[in-house]
């Protein structure tokens, strides 16, 4: 079965990225899937992964005064959780 959902929020631009950071409430995840949506988009893509237990990523590849929505979902070898909640953050 999937792991369960994190719980996740989004954090202020800090240090020339977006801190996303969630709760793990999954004890068979192998990793963290981050997810981005912003601009225009109305789809998520892949921005970054973690290993099990991380609770924090970094989003170094955000712009400037662009507002995003981040989604994280946890995985293992072989299917990954339902998403977070998104988190909104910028403009």
């Amino acid at each position: 079965p999937p792991p369960p959902a994190p719980t996740g929020r989004a954090t202020a631009r800090v240090a020339g990225g977006v801190r996303v950071t969630w709760s793990d409430n999954s004890g068979n995840e192998t990793g963290f899937r981050i997810e981005r949506r912003g601009g225009n988009s109305s789809s998520m893509i892949e921005v970054g992964s973690v290993g099990a237990g991380v609770q924090e990523f970094v989003d170094v590849s955000a712009t400037p005064n662009t507002g995003y929505a981040y989604q994280v979902r946890a995985c293992n070898n072989k299917v990954c959780s339902t998403p977070s909640n998104e988190a909104i953050v910028g403009s």
